[in-house]
């Protein structure tokens, strides 16, 4: 299932079937209907687990309506409210520091102003990235104090942040890209994988 009607998951000899919902970001509530229908649709007569598992950005808005859909489904995602914490990086960045964890050097910038004031506090190069972008969107790795400044200026106007909704600024770090999907159940991995990234974009 995705907003596309083609992707490679529907290519793929382990899918049966595919349908396509409408875009999240566009129309929220036709795209809850459509969950729904496709809920009430594919529903197996078998007695089979039933399981919806989202992956991208409309993980935090089926969390919120969970209740909409968690009497014929399962849902495998984290409570809403749980969510919502860890997917601002401002607010990870600093729990993670505060738990002791190795975290990049980061700015919190609420401001053109403040950011032109304190960017001089890291060197080249940062990378700017708003607080809730995933997939690369809203994220761009600056070479030089000119161009951070410029981005984080865009990145306020382009997106309309409020100053607590303001990119962070981060100390770039030299080495390999992995990224990490597990699931996790009261605190115990059950299922994890891990895999490297084969090409990289910035597209702000």
């Amino acid at each position: 299932a995705d907003e596309f009607s083609i992707t490679p998951g529907s290519l793929s000899k382990f899918s049966s079937q595919a349908f396509e919902y409408a875009n999240p970001l566009l129309d929220e509530e036709q795209f809850l209907q459509d969950i729904s229908d496709a809920i009430d649709t594919y529903k197996p007569d078998d007695g089979i687990p039933y399981v919806l598992i989202p992956t991208q950005r409309e993980t935090q808005l089926i969390a919120k309506h969970a209740s909409r859909f968690s009497d014929r489904i399962a849902i495998a995602a984290p409570d809403f409210e749980h969510i919502e914490k860890v997917s601002d990086k401002g607010w990870l960045a600093k729990f993670a520091d505060q738990q002791g964890l190795a975290v990049p050097t980061t700015l919190y910038p609420r401001s053109n102003d403040e950011m032109e004031q304190h960017i001089d506090k890291l060197e080249m190069p940062v990378v700017v990235k708003i607080r809730s972008g995933i997939g690369g969107i809203g994220l761009e790795l600056c070479h030089s104090r000119a161009d951070a400044v410029s981005i984080f200026a865009d990145f306020m106007q382009r997106y309309e942040l409020s100053s607590e909704q303001a990119p962070i600024v981060q100390q770039a770090v030299d080495g390999q890209d992995y990224c990490v999907c597990a699931i996790v159940e009261n605190g115990v991995a059950t299922g994890i994988t891990t895999y490297s990234s084969v090409g990289k974009r910035s597209s702000g």
